[in-house]
């Protein structure tokens, strides 16, 4: 039988309580599901998830998974619970926005440059090329 190992390479067995399983305050068996992805240092991701999720859901969810499933799941569900903690009004949605109005804002500031530097080689030269104003 294979030696589980948690997120740092130490045996699972030779270890403490996951986070999950300390919050809980109960004993962490090597089949712990959540053992891998919140190990005993990583207690305030788990308790940002905790917050936002349902852990026996997370449980049941994590059983269809294989292990590089469970790892990107885990990614995805500590980076919206910490959006949850910092906006609990929109959460990701927020983010979402906010990366979307700073997308438009560099897509016109990318515009204006371009109609700026169309306008310069027009000025540097009749011919409009921009070779010919000694531009590239």
């Amino acid at each position: 039988m294979a030696t589980l190992v948690i997120g740092n390479g130490e045996p699972i067995n030779n270890r403490h309580a996951c986070a999950a399983c300390r919050h809980q305050r109960k004993k962490c068996h090597e089949d712990c599901l959540f053992a891998p992805h919140f190990p005993a240092d990583k207690a305030e991701e788990y308790k940002a998830v905790h917050c936002v999720f349902d852990m026996s859901l997370m449980a049941k969810m994590f059983m269809g998974l294989n292990e590089y499933q469970r790892e990107e799941a885990v990614k995805s569900i500590i980076w919206e619970a910490m959006l949850w903690q910092k906006d609990p009004v929109h959460g990701p949605l927020g983010q979402y926005k906010e990366l979307e109005r700073e997308y438009e804002s560099l897509q016109e500031e990318f515009h204006q440059l371009g109609a700026l530097l169309l306008k310069q080689w027009n000025i540097g030269t009749s011919s409009g090329n921009p070779s010919d104003a000694g531009i590239l």
